[in-house]
């Protein structure tokens, strides 16, 4: 398949930031992504970047709005000393409002909705993309750090919680980065956390760069935040919905009717799994020819209980769930797995059996909060 080619450099009419432009190759876009360079950079960085997304996505570099020398441009000054780097402040905070204007500029222009946008950046342009995204969240659906950081100057910035649930994340960083260590990684991990924000992790064997396995990763993030078909997901005590209001299908598969019918002990026995099992198949096949393929999400309460004993906040993959049913199943054959964390409760293990056959037999691969 030929990739599209980026045109030649254009100037945005309310900021004046100037850009290159990777047209998509559809009538209608499927998204927007925006690509920021890093510190001494300018805006062809990014260009393998901006190749390797889908063609039905409009693709936006942007060059920084300082010059610090022939095609090296910047989104702030910043030191770097003894006490880790310094900013310049007031430029810093100078960039991130004229990027929210850029992106409402750009989306009228290509009538692409902040739901169908993702910013992203390498360093400095990751910098600045976290921090459009937690202090602007109205503005995007998506931004994603590669190896870059979160300003602490923006806390006072931050949008509530209850608005940035409904943002994600892309968190990438080299083991090795010699220029911002993997601990900025960390600490985004853990603001990101504390603020709602569905977000995924990746650390690499690499420095200061984008690796290819970096790029595949952020690729794939960013083609299932811009163009995935989420399926709703209730589980309850009485019973499982699947889909939206009014083309919803309920089953009879609550917590509490697979405890009744088949998990009386806790944990429960090899042969009681096995019938709970075999009924639940049984219970899921008018649910198959209807929602089969699509992505999982859910606002349930039960979702961030299951998601902590994974590797992701966020997202519960197939295999993150055959590896717990495998401890519960350890479990019920008298050998448990050390340190396997599983709660001792029996509307735990139904409802992990019941994940597990939904995305098994329905071949969905992840579930994300919603």
């Amino acid at each position: 398949m030929t990739t599209p080619q980026a045109t030649l450099s254009e100037r945005d009419e309310t900021t004046g930031l100037v850009f290159i432009r990777r047209a998509a190759r559809t009538p209608a876009p499927a998204g927007l992504v925006v690509l920021l360079h890093g510190v001494g950079g300018n805006e062809t960085n990014l260009l393998p970047v901006a190749q390797s997304l889908s063609a039905a996505f409009e693709v936006l570099l942007v060059r920084g709005p300082l010059t610090l020398g022939p095609a090296q441009h910047a989104w702030f000054r910043v030191n770097f000393g003894a006490n880790g780097p310094r900013i310049d402040e007031a430029q810093a905070e100078a960039a991130r409002s004229t990027l929210i204007r850029f992106l409402a500029s750009q989306q009228a222009r290509l009538g692409v909705s902040p739901e169908h946008t993702v910013l992203a950046g390498f360093s400095q342009g990751g910098i600045m993309s976290a921090g459009v995204g937690l202090t602007a969240p109205h503005s995007l659906t998506g931004f994603g750090l590669l190896s870059g950081r979160i300003l602490p100057e923006i806390a006072p910035l931050i949008a509530p919680r209850e608005v940035l649930t409904r943002l994600r994340g892309f968190i990438s960083h080299g083991n090795e980065d010699g220029v911002l260590p993997v601990s900025w990684a960390d600490r985004a991990k853990a603001l990101l956390g504390e603020h709602g924000v569905a977000f995924e992790t990746h650390r690499y064997a690499a420095n200061h760069e984008i690796t290819p396995a970096m790029l595949a990763d952020f690729v794939a993030w960013s083609t299932r935040t811009l163009t995935e078909v989420a399926i709703p997901l209730s589980l309850s005590d009485a019973s499982l919905r699947l889909g939206h209001d009014g083309e919803s299908l309920h089953l009879p598969l609550g917590t509490t009717a697979v405890i009744t019918d088949f998990l009386r002990h806790v944990p429960p026995h090899p042969v009681e799994l096995e019938n709970a099992i075999q009924q639940i198949e049984d219970d899921l096949q008018p649910a198959v020819r209807r929602f089969a393929g699509h992505t999982l999400v859910t606002h349930d309460a039960w979702f961030a209980e299951l998601a902590s004993l994974t590797s992701s906040n966020a997202s519960i993959s197939r295999e993150a769930l055959e590896i717990l049913f495998g401890k519960l199943a350890a479990r019920a054959e008298g050998r448990p797995t050390s340190q396997d964390r599983l709660p001792e409760d029996a509307h735990f293990a139904a409802r992990l059996l019941v994940l597990r056959e939904l995305m098994h037999h329905l071949d969905f691969s992840v579930l994300r909060r919603a």
